[in-house]
């Protein structure tokens, strides 16, 4: 959980700054609002289909899954380009939103499972405040990054790569680490 969430925070705490500025969309804010509300909207839809998913198909194999997709969002904001930002953001938070909904349901499944029932109240406040823990230094180290690269980019022939690709870069192989390292070793 701290893993990912270090990961998770590290490209998602600067991502709005970079769709304004590195996309150019900060003059369609009615857009990008949509674009990026296309998460929540889609979370919430699919969020009691997801908990019947959950116990047909089992916490760890929707876990994994829906990690392993949502995993891949910092890839969408890389692959994003100022004319396409729109429809690249808005796809991308749409199965995101499904993926996060089916991974939370599966997470908060899993910490009300693993634990005596005299301990869960005690294991949930511990991983909710690791993970917590976790974000909020991810969301630092983010701001350090920013800062040390500042304006500057290095030209490749994939393009410029300055510090929000590298955020999104590092964030994507950290949620990825996570998610097809750690979650297999999970025991039900």
């Amino acid at each position: 959980h701290t893993c990912w969430s270090f990961g998770l925070y590290l490209g998602g705490s600067l991502c709005v700054q970079y769709f304004l500025k590195g996309l150019g969309l900060k003059n369609n804010l009615l857009g990008i609002t949509l674009a990026l509300t296309c998460m929540g909207f889609a979370g919430s839809l699919t969020a009691g289909w997801s908990g019947k998913l959950v116990d047909r198909l089992g916490v760890k194999r929707i876990l994994l899954w829906g990690h392993l997709t949502w995993a891949f969002l910092p890839a969408v904001w890389l692959m994003a380009t100022p004319e396409y930002a729109l429809y690249w953001l808005g796809a991308g938070s749409l199965i995101s939103g499904i993926a996060c909904s089916a991974a939370n349901t599966a997470g908060n499944k899993l910490v009300t499972r693993v634990p005596p029932p005299e301990l869960r109240t005690v294991y949930v406040a511990l991983s909710s405040s690791a993970g917590s823990l976790a974000g909020g230094c991810g969301a630092i180290t983010a701001g350090i990054i920013m800062y040390v690269f500042g304006e500057s980019s290095i030209a490749t022939p994939l393009g410029a790569i300055g510090g929000f690709q590298v955020l999104f870069l590092v964030s994507l192989c950290l949620r990825l680490s996570a998610t097809v390292l750690l979650i297999p070793r999970i025991k039900l």
